[in-house]
């Protein structure tokens, strides 16, 4: 937070969370981490500051679990590997589905939250769908670009996200999904390090 000008004390006295949070050790719940984020969202006034706090940040600085997502076999198999990591982390699940999904064939990707008892903040999905895009870019070395971003949110268009993704952005959407060509979840990573992987 501190990275992008929004310092962590003012972003838990915003989402009226105690300032020692970070101190005890206690895990954040669902809830709280929405609350969090929509306090970012308040705080920044930046529509598509989920995307800035992922794509400014340096990877070198990732714990090694989401790291090793980087050195995965292929763009399918760091996803897996980051939703392994989500699942023991979070209580997140992040799902590939391939199929036609608004009448685009694909393979799509997108995320549960077990405990929610609202809609996942928008700069949260942004995040992780920035997340991913990182991934996909970074390792495979090459521009990849989505066929399509589905989120479920309403408003106006965003040409933060469209500039982005690179990709048609729809809102208003059944459920926020990410949506590649399945041949792109296929494109081997150029550092891909299974000596790494196994340890």
């Amino acid at each position: 937070m501190a990275a992008i000008g929004i310092p962590p004390k003012a972003l838990l006295r915003q989402a009226r969370l105690p300032v020692t949070l970070p101190q005890t050790g206690q895990a954040v719940t669902t809830a709280q981490y929405f609350v969090l984020m929509r306090a970012l969202e308040t705080l920044s006034d930046d529509p598509a500051v989920g995307l800035r706090i992922v794509s400014s940040a340096d990877t070198a600085v990732h714990p090694p679990s989401t790291l090793a997502a980087f050195y995965a076999r292929d763009l399918r198999d760091g996803i897996e590997r980051l939703g392994r990591f989500k699942w023991l982390c979070t209580p997140e699940i992040l799902e590939v589905t391939e199929g036609v999904h608004g009448g685009v064939r694909g393979s799509a990707v997108g995320m549960t939250w077990l405990h929610a008892s609202e809609a996942e903040p928008a700069a949260s999905v942004d995040a992780t769908f920035a997340t991913l895009m990182e991934l996909a870019r970074r390792g495979t070395g090459t521009d990849v670009r989505p066929l399509r971003v589905d989120l479920a949110r309403s408003g106006l268009r965003s040409a933060a996200h469209e500039g982005y993704f690179a990709a048609p952005v729809r809102l208003g959407a059944p459920r926020d999904l990410l949506l590649f060509d399945a041949a792109d979840l296929d494109r081997p990573f150029p550092g891909h390090n299974p000596e790494l992987l196994a340890c």
